[in-house]
């Protein structure tokens, strides 16, 4: 395999990961139509990348545990703990 194909086997992948994870954890945003209009509204990578990954945190160890610590956003931490419980209950 090339390094072009091996690039572009990456890329594909992270685009199918990205979306098949919002559609696990968003519910349809719309029905069935007649011009088959997407059922899902979905997010794009970077804007999934900027409010998700790259987070200013720091790897903290109080009492022995490893924690991430962030600033404080109770939206994004919503968000994340939602995310979480649903891909525990997917894989219960």
């Amino acid at each position: 395999m090339s390094a072009t194909n091996y690039i572009c086997s990456l890329a594909f992948s992270r685009h199918n990961l990205t979306r098949e994870l919002q559609i696990q954890l968003t519910p349809r945003a719309r029905g069935s139509t007649a011009k088959r209009a997407a059922l899902w509204c979905f997010r794009e990578i970077e804007t999934l990348r900027r409010t998700l990954i790259q987070r200013a945190g720091r790897i903290i160890r109080p009492a022995g545990k490893l924690i991430l610590s962030m600033n404080s956003n109770e939206k994004l931490e919503n968000e994340l703990l939602h995310s979480l419980g649903l891909l525990k209950a997917l894989g219960a």
